[in-house]
């Protein structure tokens, strides 16, 4: 369901004003968010370090879900290498008439949700979020129950 893409630092992932259908998720390396802001006094687009994305960060988790919204910042490359995994949102749609779980929330449920929201405009117009870097499988420590509970006691 996922398909990867390898960037070279510099290059374009996601840009500005450019609808896309595909969520994107930072599979290796780092990506710099930058955001265009109008000069006052030129009239001229600068471009602005916004952010840095690393392993795990989400981009057009929400705009991939519209047809007439596009993403407000863009995302370039900013290692040597940086590969990123696209999740076509019509094929998430697709996959999710197939779900028939029905002991818990089924996946087309949470994407109905997530239409509905956007329509609601209830979403962040900077559509993207890291990954929290504690969460990494190398940066999880294995604890005991009673470990678990002697630290959220201490």
């Amino acid at each position: 369901m996922t398909e990867k893409c390898k960037y070279q630092m510099g290059d374009v992932i996601l840009q500005n004003g450019v609808a896309n259908a595909n969520i994107l998720i930072v599979f290796e390396g780092t990506i710099q968010v930058r955001v265009g802001r109008k000069d006052c006094n030129t009239g001229k687009i600068e471009d602005h370090w916004f952010a840095n994305l690393s392993k795990g960060a989400c981009i057009n988790a929400y705009n991939s879900f519209s047809k007439t919204n596009s993403s407000l910042l863009s995302f370039y490359a900013s290692s040597d290498t940086c590969i990123v995994n696209f999740i076509n949102v019509d094929k998430l749609k697709e996959f999710s008439k197939d779900d028939r779980d029905e002991s818990n929330i089924i996946l087309s449920d949470r994407l109905k949700l997530i239409v509905n929201g956007i329509k609601a405009n209830i979403y962040d117009d900077l559509d993207f979020f890291p990954f929290p870097s504690n969460e990494y499988v190398e940066n999880i420590v294995q604890k005991s129950d009673d470990e678990l509970i002697n630290e959220r006691i201490s």
